[in-house]
């Protein structure tokens, strides 16, 4: 087994860059009706026009009928018209439209098929909502990370005592990673992340997110593969929720508790046999290690007659998780 620790996502970051898939996205504020861009061509020639601005609206509604202080931000991005076997992804800022300073209580994303994954961001500076091809995170690394979205539908809400803090009018930031790998028509593409909003509390805790894995593994042709890594996690954590990812070669992933990298007793806290959409495993109330850490496990079958190796594009693999986690 071999041990690995937790990656800096700038790590990931520049992985991520060197090769494989492309980032990015185009954003919308509001109604989910926006504008949207259409993208052809093959994952090696992006057009240069990707699109116009997007639509920005107000939204704001109770996200909870028993909190009439909560309301909630739409953001948007797409739709992208994508051809048969087009990968790729792409990048947008967006002013997320709130006029006071506020605090994020919880988070819902809506993703419909082909989107592999959408990145969400809380980022510094002014909006850019004029979509663009981008890179792996290209938007920040490490706590400007708000979600990492792979299911349809997903939800995260904070625990009481725990939110992120936002000025008026913050810049959210969206990568949608999408490939058409299901048709052969053009389809459209779309993301969507409801973001909402609480009045500014004093002396919260901050939610984080912890993105680890493997980064150097092959899968033989016509043969199997089982990648394992272990990740200590602190006693003093609380986890709200953890998934895993791997690419079309991936048959089983789980995440276990355990002592340490030799624990023959693993505790398994979540498992996905899906690809595609594996399950974002939550914690109510926050899950509070009484092990050592986390052992990530991620089985492949490769029917292909070449080797598949560790890499971003939609015909590589990869192996990760990915937390979010209160700490003190």
């Amino acid at each position: 087994m071999r041990r690995t620790l937790a990656l800096p996502i700038a790590l990931v970051v520049a992985l991520a860059l060197a090769g494989g898939c492309s980032d990015g996205g185009s954003e919308g504020v509001g109604d989910t009706t926006v504008a949207g861009d259409t993208v052809g061509g093959d994952t090696t020639a992006p057009p240069e026009d990707t699109g116009g601005e997007a639509d920005t609206a107000d939204t704001s509604a109770p996200a909870d009928t028993r909190d009439p202080d909560v309301v909630t931000k739409t953001v948007n991005i797409g739709p992208f018209s994508v051809p048969s076997g087009v990968e790729r992804t792409m990048c947008a800022t967006i002013d997320l439209g709130n006029d006071a300073g506020a605090t994020i209580r919880g988070i819902r994303t809506h993703l419909t098929p082909g989107s592999h994954h959408m990145i969400v961001h809380r980022l510094d500076g002014p909006a850019d909502p004029t979509p663009r091809p981008c890179g792996a995170f290209s938007h920040g690394m490490n706590q400007q990370v708000l979600f990492i979205a792979q299911q349809r539908e997903s939800e995260l809400v904070y625990p009481d005592g725990a939110g992120l803090p936002v000025p008026a009018h913050q810049s959210i930031g969206l990568e949608l990673h999408y490939i058409n790998y299901f048709a052969e028509d053009d389809v459209d593409i779309t993301g969507s992340v409801d973001i909402d909003l609480g009045p500014p509390t004093a002396g919260e805790k901050t939610i984080q997110v912890l993105f680890t894995g493997e980064l150097s593994f092959m899968i033989p042709a016509n043969g199997e593969k089982t990648v394992t890594s272990y990740t200590p996690i602190p006693s003093s954590w609380q986890i709200l929720a953890m998934t895993s990812h791997t690419h079309q070669l991936g048959v089983l992933a789980t995440i276990a508790q355990v002592s340490g990298p030799s624990d023959a007793t693993p505790e398994v806290l979540h498992e996905s046999t899906s690809w595609s959409e594996p399950p974002l495993t939550t914690f109510d109330p926050p899950l509070v290690l009484d092990k050592g850490g986390l052992e990530l496990t991620c089985e492949f079958e490769n029917t292909t007659d070449h080797p598949v190796y560790f890499g971003t594009g939609f015909n590589d693999e990869m192996c990760f998780m990915w937390l979010y986690y209160v700490a003190p």
